[in-house]
């Protein structure tokens, strides 16, 4: 069994939400606790303002989970951290 992975587009919206609903639905492994919509998805983790990247992991062509990197505006920047780290 072999997954492929490749960046998330907002096709993929509805299948990602599916995915984290199921995991909040469950309760107690994530912060959120509101379900997602498509839009949501889309502008929280494949092309929001704050989005960096998404992928998702396919089993014979079907979304199975995805993962999203984000800019954090809390964070200072990378050049206002000095080393050592």
């Amino acid at each position: 069994m072999t997954l492929d992975v490749r960046p998330a587009t907002p096709q993929d919206a509805q299948a990602l939400a599916t995915i984290l609903n199921a995991i909040i639905a469950k309760g107690g492994t994530t912060a959120h606790e509101v379900p997602f919509c498509a839009a949501d998805i889309i502008d929280n983790y494949i092309s929001g303002p704050a989005t960096i990247c998404c992928h998702t992991a396919l089993l014979l062509g079907q979304s199975v989970g995805f993962q999203a990197l984000d800019r954090n505006p809390r964070c200072p920047s990378a050049g206002a951290i000095s080393p050592p780290f």
